[in-house]
């Protein structure tokens, strides 16, 4: 890779073999080579591929900025992420990361700590984006002598859950407003109280930000794996589940215009039908 520009002492953009333009990352980089010099590629720690020539005024302008280390401990979170979720995570979340860690210096110097109206829901729906959300504020707040709690841990946990959907902030908040629905039409059907520490409480929100996941952009699953027996068996054991997913179905229809087949239906019974049997276990 060769350099084209310094962005800063950690940072440049560089042109690799198939003469695209890359912004890397590494300690020192600056220092180990001159313009239009190859750059050694054991000093590269985090690579972006430039998908907009525009692009390269957003990232100087971040690189020039954004202090070593809000970038080093965006990077570690990225990596823990990666690592504690297990899950795909776009490119774009250390960027959105570091980008907001430096808006609360900002903000922690004027004393302004923002409240974030769905803790409560994130913090329910989404535990292990939550746990890095809230890990991340307390080494911050170490780092900058803040006062940030779960309501930033909160804030920060939908960067991870956006770079999980690989969808915009907006469609994160929709998801996360239609699970709460639906836990709440369930919620309020059997008049039971969540155990939200259960891995069948768990299991339940996993699936139903999946199928969230799949009614904004209007995807459905094929029905074709349904067993006609397995739904029969269990509508009949089960009558009262299912009417409470044909109240869901009814719901999502009426409200996102999104009707969800057999087999979402038949999944969605089987999760709730758990749900039931913890709450069971525990009253």
């Amino acid at each position: 890779m060769k350099i084209i520009k310094y962005l800063n002492n950690n940072a440049a953009l560089v042109l690799d073999g198939q003469e695209r333009e890359l912004v890397v990352m590494g300690k020192g980089i600056a220092h180990s080579s001159r313009k239009n010099e190859e750059i050694p590629l054991e000093l590269i720690d985090k690579t972006f591929i430039l998908d907009d020539r525009s692009q390269l005024a957003q990232y100087t302008q971040l690189f020039s900025e954004i202090p070593g280390t809000i970038f080093e401990l965006a990077g570690r979170y990225v990596t823990k992420a990666r690592e504690d979720l297990n899950r795909t995570l776009q490119n774009s979340l250390f960027i959105s990361l570091a980008d907001h860690l430096n808006s609360m210096v900002e903000r922690g110097k004027l004393g302004v700590y923002m409240e974030n109206r769905m803790l409560w829901d994130i913090r329910r729906m989404y535990q292990d984006e939550f746990r890095l959300g809230r890990g991340l504020v307390a080494e911050f707040n170490k780092l900058y002598d803040s006062w940030y709690d779960d309501h930033e841990a909160a804030t920060l946990a939908m960067h991870f859950v956006n770079a999980e959907l690989e969808s915009g902030m907006e469609t994160a908040g929709k998801i996360t407003k239609l699970i709460g629905e639906i836990l709440n039409i369930v919620k309020y059907h059997f008049l039971i109280d969540y155990n939200e520490e259960s891995y069948a409480y768990y299991r339940f929100v996993t699936h139903l930000r999946f199928l969230a996941h799949r009614i904004f952009p209007g995807s459905q699953l094929n029905d074709a794996d349904m067993s006609e027996m397995l739904k029969d068996h269990l509508s009949k054991r089960y009558e009262d589940t299912f009417q409470c997913v044909e109240k869901i179905r009814q719901f999502i229809w009426s409200h996102y215009h999104y009707c969800f087949t057999e087999q979402e239906g038949l999944y969605l019974a089987i999760h709730i039908i758990k749900i039931l049997d913890d709450n069971m276990q525990i009253n």
